[in-house]
């Protein structure tokens, strides 16, 4: 991972119960499959990713500045989804929402001039990632921002078959991740609480 430079994941993350059952899919798909994608609460934790991009260690600080201000002017979403095969990936497709396609922007808008669409392999946090990855992160702007944004959560990788997981939550979490590979969100360095004075 560079020093300089990062891979990050702006995302919103489900509440504890909805992270569970999530895992628990996971969990079932890694058993089956050998899935690549293995998520836990600590180190891959599942999310909607709002925004992905690269970004300055030294904007850091301003990044943090800005994600508290925009998690203050947001209440808690409420959420539903059921779960999708996307290609070689299971997704728990997230049901329209107006207040999340507005977060979403508000984050692409506030953050436009601190990140950038050239990430490397050396940006991410795992020190190897696929070429496919990289391209995610480096058109992420183009293919799945503003009218092409699709909220969902990555489930893992396998065949959806008799896996079933509906949920409804309420998500209130807003986090700065460094992104791994397949786009996992690796780790939080920064959160802030949707509706919560700093």
């Amino acid at each position: 991972m560079s020093l300089e430079r990062l891979a990050i994941d702006i995302a919103l993350l489900p509440p504890d119960g909805a992270m569970d059952e999530i895992i628990a899919v996971n969990q079932e798909l890694v058993a089956r499959y050998d899935s690549a994608i293995v998520l836990n609460d600590k180190y891959c934790l599942p999310h909607v990713s709002l925004s992905q991009a690269v970004i300055g260690e030294k904007d850091m600080p301003e990044a943090t500045s800005r994600l508290g201000a925009i998690a203050v002017a947001f209440k808690p979403i409420e959420l539903s989804g059921k779960l999708i095969q996307s290609g070689d990936n299971v997704h728990l497709s997230l049901a329209p929402s107006g207040q999340l396609q507005a977060l979403h922007e508000q984050i692409m808008v506030e953050f436009a001039d601190l990140l950038s669409y050239d990430a490397e392999e050396e940006d991410f946090y795992d020190p190897v990632v696929q070429q496919r990855t990289i391209s995610y992160v480096n058109s992420f702007s183009r293919g799945a921002a503003y009218e092409n944004f699709n909220p969902h959560v990555t489930v893992g990788k396998g065949q959806l078959e008799d896996l079933t997981c509906d949920l409804a939550f309420t998500a209130a979490r807003l986090a700065i991740s460094p992104i791994g590979d397949n786009t996992t969100c690796r780790e939080i360095l920064v959160e802030a609480a949707l509706g919560r004075q700093v």
